[in-house]
């Protein structure tokens, strides 16, 4: 159970979804501050007024220009962490709302407890990927054009090309791990792990975090069912 104070804003216009995310935050974040809104401009309104360390945003208001949105927010709040309960199990829409910024995605009909991890792991600066992404055969960016096509290109192949150093990188940034975590579990020094980060995105031809442990879970996996 999380005990620093933290304020959340919920965002969503069904009032029954906010009301019960609400009592799910008040058992798991009890000493938190929860701030509820029904639309984008009143969650960055309420921003704007004050800190917010966490943004939950629900899949009704993903329609139409809700990516934008997302996007918009990440480049006006860039500390603020956001996590999208969404309702598309479509991986491209995951992978969308991880490039537009959000910190991770989790199923809205999922249950409590991926909920709850999902929480944990952004809360820790991880990025949360829902077990099904790693499952998928490409991976693809905000505006669709395409990562990678995972099974065009052996995954052996492709884990070869990283160097031992980038793939103990890539392993700590799909287990969620920030730069500082891993420089302390790998005895480097920040800088370097930056360096090594830089290197890891070229390699899998991705632009974010998101993107390197979307990719990272379904390599990774692969690796683990051919053993």
């Amino acid at each position: 159970m999380t005990t620093q104070r933290q304020t959340i804003l919920l965002a969503d216009a069904d009032e029954f979804f906010r009301t019960a995310l609400k009592c799910i935050l008040q058992q798991t974040h009890s000493a938190s501050q929860i701030v509820d809104t029904e639309t984008f401009d009143e969650a960055v309104s309420a921003i704007g007024e004050g800190h917010v360390d966490l943004i939950l945003i629900g899949s009704t208001l993903l329609e139409g220009d809700g990516y934008a949105q997302i996007r918009a927010m990440r480049e006006c709040f860039p500390t603020t962490s956001i996590l999208v309960v969404g309702a598309s199990r479509r991986r491209r829409d995951v992978i969308v709302a991880l490039e537009a910024g959000a910190n991770g995605v989790v199923m809205k009909d999922g249950g409590i407890a991926p909920l709850v991890a999902a929480l944990r792991c952004v809360a820790e600066g991880g990025i949360y990927v829902p077990p099904f992404v790693a499952q998928a055969e490409s991976f693809c960016s905000g505006d669709g054009s395409e990562l990678r096509s995972i099974l065009r290109e052996p995954v052996v192949g492709l884990l070869e090309e990283l160097s031992p150093r980038q793939r103990e990188v890539l392993e700590l940034v799909v287990s969620g791990k920030s730069n500082k975590e891993i420089a302390r579990a790998l005895k480097l020094g920040e800088g370097t792990v930056k360096v090594h980060m830089s290197a890891l995105f070229r390699a899998l031809d991705v632009h974010t975090r998101s993107a390197a442990a979307a990719i990272g879970s379904k390599l990774f996996g692969d690796r683990l069912r051919a053993a």
